[in-house]
């Protein structure tokens, strides 16, 4: 549901977000809108989840694609070319931003990676500890 609803997510609860780094909760859903093809891979509980999203509907209902003793969301996604003009991205400007975010949440890792361009990246952020942060 957080995938396609606007402000679906747990962001509006004060007890459960003290930094936020998004704008109205609204990030995820509006990334699926806009993008040609959307995947979700969550690990948590032990298990692999994956859903896949066209244009921001659901073809492939939520299923258990693996096991995993990991935790953490990868979502990989596709911007729509009927929408944009522009699908490249900046990987200097994103690797800064995430790099920025990291500081958010301690421990936390932002690997990113694009792909489809004449020289395709790989880098990942990380943060160690990040300052303490009340809002």
């Amino acid at each position: 549901m957080v995938l396609t609803i606007l402000h679906a997510g747990g962001k509006f609860d004060r007890d459960t977000y003290k930094v936020s780094g998004g704008l109205h909760g609204v990030g995820v859903s509006v990334v699926n809108a806009l993008s040609e093809t959307l995947t979700a891979e969550i690990r948590r509980d032990g298990s692999v989840h994956q859903i896949d999203f066209v244009r921001g509907e659901t073809v492939s209902p939520l299923k258990v694609t693996g096991k995993s003793r990991k935790n953490g969301t990868k979502i990989t996604f596709k911007p729509d070319t009927e929408i944009f003009t522009e699908t490249e991205f900046s990987f200097d400007v994103l690797s800064q931003r995430l790099r920025e975010l990291s500081f958010l949440n301690a421990g936390s890792r932002s690997p990113s990676s694009t792909s489809g361009t004449t020289s395709p990246t790989t880098s990942s952020t990380r943060a160690a500890s990040s300052p303490s942060c009340s809002t």
